[in-house]
């Protein structure tokens, strides 16, 4: 892999990627996603670190374009390292650099045009489609020399300080860059999104650390939280199974706790975080086993007296921190396949308590059944007596009528004819008792109807009146 002068703007830089994509495709990508990605031309944030036989020789704050420009105009020197970070203010948030920045920037360096699916994993999102990516992305070695360039993901935790928040915890990403000029013996670190303890490390690191032990404080910075994440999420699983082992009995045994569902769907989302974590650490592991395969970072490009650590010493780092991600993400399925455990002792209590009320239910349904059935034979029998009582009705009604007719005296019957007839006679005044009768009968009906056009009205109110109200 000969350098060569960059006659394109990045990405299109080189002909065709590792994945066979070519030039012009990613070039118009990277023009489309720019806007999420970049924030302005005067609102950077890019530091530049240049190392060099041990010591550091410049260190760059860029904060516009014009500082981009003024760097990348210096000539650059052979045997140095380069450290470039480019932040991100906040998650999902634009990286603080500019389009036209980052271009210029990339194209002067001759990135790798395969680092642009490393960068637009960053930048503004509208869902979360982005973090089941990562790992390693992309290894490159020359046949004629030791020069190469890889890229990578590294997945790491961070308490993001929020309150009101269920979850403290947050996955975050730090996107890096390496590539090594075997004709020039330089390094070129780019680093996106650098996490707190990587910046920390940076700072108090030995300016004469190897390309190799930049790796391994990256590496480091990306795998220290994940243990104190694991113990967080091993308490909450501690804390659902406590209660689904010491929850209500519902045959009786009360011990103090009690099942809802809610515990299924807590159990469900914690369940969906730990794969969520497994899968990062999986991620994680896929970086360590490359760069352990990395045949460039082995060799020590740059012999110095002053090194602290030995290539073997980094390499015996490396390979601990990779046994430390292993544990990690064996820890992780331990506690899926313990909640798998408490999950089903759950379901069961739930089912338990579903079968409880059901039977709960059919008892009360029986119960009601069968006070339907005693109103009903009551209700029978009251039917029978008013039947009796309505025919009873029927037979003396009509001599009650005659007896309270005939003791008004307005009817008389006399028997003394010479014929010896009984014989009825109607007194003059009977008139009197049919227009008491009528008048009576109009007061009763005049009465009923008035008595229903005000329950009429008063219903009318009542409905006019709930409508206002809903």
């Amino acid at each position: 892999m000969t350098p060569q002068v960059a006659r394109r703007p990045w990405p299109a830089n080189r002909r065709g990627t590792v994945f066979q994509i070519d030039a012009e495709s990613l070039l118009a990508e990277f023009t489309r996603e720019a806007e999420d990605l970049f924030t302005q031309d005067d609102d950077l944030d890019v530091t530049i670190i240049d190392m060099k036989n041990g010591a550091m020789c410049r260190n760059i704050k860029c904060t516009n374009m014009d500082e981009i420009l003024q760097y990348i105009q210096t000539p650059r020197e052979k045997f140095i390292t380069t450290i470039i970070q480019i932040g991100q203010p906040y998650s999902w948030g634009e990286l603080e650099i500019s389009k036209s920045a980052s271009q210029a920037l990339f194209t002067h360096l001759d990135v790798s045009p395969g680092f642009w699916t490393v960068l637009k994993m960053f930048g503004s999102k509208e869902n979360a489609e982005h973090e089941s990516l990562g790992g390693f992305n992309e290894g490159l070695w020359s046949d004629n020399d030791a020069s190469f360039e890889f890229s990578y993901t590294a997945k790491h935790v961070e308490e993001h300080g929020r309150t009101g928040v269920y979850d403290p915890w947050s996955i975050r990403q730090t996107g890096v860059y390496h590539k090594y000029d075997a004709a020039e013996n330089r390094n070129t670190f780019i680093l996106l999104n650098p996490s707190t303890p990587l910046t920390k490390r940076f700072e108090d690191k030995d300016p004469s650390t190897q390309a190799l032990g930049i790796h391994c404080l990256i590496l480091s910075a990306m795998t220290e939280r994940w243990v104190h994440y694991l113990a967080y999420l091993e308490f909450r699983c501690k804390d659902i199974s406590k209660k689904a082992i010491l929850s209500n009995n519902p045959h009786g045994d009360s011990r103090g706790f009690s099942v809802q569902f809610s515990d299924a769907q807590s159990i469900q989302n914690l369940q969906d975080t730990i794969i969520r974590v497994s899968y990062m650490l999986e991620l994680n592991l896929g970086i360590f086993e490359s760069v352990l395969a990395s045949p460039g970072l082995f060799e020590e490009v740059e012999p110095n007296q002053n090194v602290p650590y030995s290539t073997k010493s980094i390499l015996s780092n490396i390979s601990t921190l990779f046994a430390q991600t292993k544990r990690c993400k064996g820890h992780s399925e331990s506690l899926l396949r313990r909640l798998d455990g408490s999950s089903v002792l759950i379901r069961s209590i739930l089912d338990a308590k579903a079968l409880e009320t059901l039977q709960t239910s059919s008892r009360t349904t029986a119960e009601l059944a069968s006070l339907a059935r005693e109103d009903g034979k009551k209700a029978t029998q009251d039917a029978r007596t008013l039947n009796t009582i309505t025919i009873l009705g029927f037979v003396y009604l009509p001599a009650s009528f005659v007896a309270t007719l005939l003791g008004t005296q307005y009817i008389t019957i006399h028997s003394d004819n010479p014929n010896g007839m009984i014989s009825l006679h109607l007194s003059e005044e009977m008139w009197i008792f049919f227009v008491l009768t009528v008048i009576l009968l109009l007061i009763t009906v005049g009465s009923w109807l008035l008595w229903e056009r005000h329950n009429r009205l008063a219903d009318r109110a009542a409905v006019e009146m709930s409508e206002i109200i809903e």
